[in-house]
């Protein structure tokens, strides 16, 4: 254990899956005590158990983010708890395909922004109150890649994920007073339970990763890791682009 978040609180939305899983082991392993919430409560109680059963600190909560009583309870068990909110990661994300002219908007437009943005925004509202009276705090969201290169058929996943790093500036600058930091990290192409390593969807998306990879979801949370450290300070609203090099630029064939 390295202890890099030993005495911190963190909630990690979004925890019993994919990236929101390795964040609970890790920030775990580090020191935290962790609260993280998601939907499915078998896997959750089994998190849990995993992590306790290492003699960490973690507590699930289970909880649908596009119900502001749920989000609300998570926040209230932290403190409860342990009596403070250090970090905040907001990764509960989601995503379907259509093209834009077979969208349906009720089933399709309106709980991506719920679920990817309005959730971000209230818990971030709904943590700031405690963040602000023990005199600082971290705020980290999972925006992507899609974000800032936009996303064919999924243009509603990639419009959230714009409007996350617009939020991330915005309540970097509003909040920086208060010494609360809020950063975001922009995944590429990573491999978890929707994007299955070896599938045809998977295979095609490497091709505009310079690095020829996919990611790991440990690797996202190394980097959320980072910002809910204390080891950067001075950063705040920043996005990070962990995606093998895809926002750098359109590929283009070797000259060799």
């Amino acid at each position: 254990m390295a202890d890099r978040l030993k005495g911190k609180v963190a909630i990690i939305g979004g925890g019993t899956s994919g990236m929101g899983t390795a964040m609970v082991e890790l920030f775990s392993t580090e020191g935290a005590s962790v609260v993280f919430s998601g939907r499915r409560v078998d896997r959750g109680t089994e998190l849990e158990e995993k992590v306790r059963s290492q003699g960490l600190e973690a507590v699930y909560v289970q909880g649908d983010f596009t119900k502001y009583e749920d989000m609300k309870n998570v926040v209230n068990k932290a403190v409860e708890l342990y009596g403070r909110i250090d970090v905040l990661v907001n990764n509960a994300a989601y995503s379907t395909p259509a093209a834009i002219q077979d969208m349906d908007i009720e089933k399709q437009f309106y709980p991506t922004f719920d679920l990817n943005v309005k959730s971000y925004f209230t818990m971030i509202q709904l943590v700031l109150p405690y963040m602000m009276k023990q005199g600082g705090g971290s705020i980290i969201n999972v925006s992507s890649a899609s974000g800032q290169d936009g996303s064919p058929n999924f243009s509603m996943y990639a419009a959230s994920k714009g409007a996350v790093n617009q939020l991330t500036r915005s309540c970097a600058m509003e909040y920086a007073p208060y010494n609360i930091r809020c950063n975001a990290i922009a995944p590429g192409m990573t491999y978890t339970e929707k994007m299955i390593r070896g599938s045809k969807h998977a295979i095609a998306s490497l091709a505009v990763v310079p690095m020829k990879r996919g990611g790991e979801a440990i690797e996202q949370a190394y980097a959320a890791l980072f910002f809910a450290t204390d080891e950067c300070p001075y950063c705040t609203g920043a996005i990070l682009n962990v995606d093998g090099g895809q926002t750098c630029g359109p590929m283009r064939p070797s000259e060799d």
